[in-house]
C-alpha cells in the first residue's frame, strides 16, 4: 500500500522591503534626471549648478542602501559606509563655496575617525583578529595619503594633516609590532608576502 502525503502548497513571499528600495531607486534616478534637465535646460551654457545640491544626496542614500542591504560582513559595511559618507562630505565641498573646510578638515579628521573606528573593532573582536588586522592596516594606509596634499601646498591648515599622517603611520606601526604570530602569519599568507 503506497502513502501519500498532503504538503501545504508553496507560496511565494512578497519581499516589500526589496519592493520599496526598487521604488525608492526609480524615485531617486527619475528625480535626478528631472533635475538636471531642469537645471540644463536654463543654465546650459553654465553647466549644472543647483542640481548637483540636489543630486548628491538622492545618490548618496541609493549607495547607502545599496551597501546595506549588501549581504556583505558588517565591517565591510561599517569601512564602506564610513568611506562613503566622507566621499559624500567631501563632494558637498568641493562644490560650494567652502572646498577648505572638507579638503583641509572633513578629510583628514574622517580618516581618524574611520582609523579609530577600525581600532575599536581590532581591540574588541577577539575571534577574527587578523581579519580586522587587515582592514585596520588598510584604513591606515589610505589615512596616510592626505599628507600629498601637504606635499603639494594646496592645503590652507595643515596640522588637521599632519594629525592624520601621525595618527594613521602610529596606527600601522602599532598593528605590525603588537600583532600575535598567527595574525602576523595569515597577513603574510593573504597579502602573498
Amino acid at each position: 500500500m503506497e502513502q501519500t502525503y498532503h504538503y501545504p502548497a508553496f507560496q511565494k513571499r512578497k519581499n516589500s522591503k526589496r519592493f520599496l528600495l526598487r521604488l525608492y531607486t526609480f524615485l531617486g534616478l527619475i528625480t535626478m534626471i528631472t533635475c538636471v534637465y531642469l537645471d540644463l535646460s536654463k543654465n546650459l551654457d553654465k553647466g549644472l549648478s543647483w542640481s548637483r545640491y540636489v543630486i548628491s544626496p538622492i545618490a548618496y542614500i541609493l549607495l547607502f542602501l545599496a551597501i546595506i542591504t549588501n549581504s556583505k560582513k558588517s565591517i565591510q559595511k561599517v569601512i564602506y559606509l564610513s568611506y562613503l559618507t566622507l566621499l559624500f562630505l567631501v563632494y558637498l565641498g568641493s562644490i560650494g563655496n567652502s572646498s577648505v573646510w572638507s579638503v583641509d578638515f572633513v578629510m583628514p579628521l574622517g580618516f581618524i575617525s574611520i582609523n579609530i573606528t577600525m581600532l575599536f573593532f581590532l581591540l574588541i573582536k577577539k575571534r577574527r583578529h587578523h581579519d580586522y588586522a587587515i582592514y585596520s592596516m588598510l584604513t591606515s594606509i589610505i589615512g596616510i595619503l592626505p599628507v600629498i596634499l601637504l606635499l603639494n601646498h594646496s592645503l590652507t591648515y595643515t596640522w588637521p594633516t599632519i594629525t592624520c599622517f601621525l595618527y594613521s603611520l602610529a596606527t600601522f606601526i602599532g598593528i605590525l609590532i603588537f600583532s600575535p604570530e598567527a595574525t602576523k602569519e595569515e597577513l603574510k599568507r593573504r597579502l602573498h608576502l
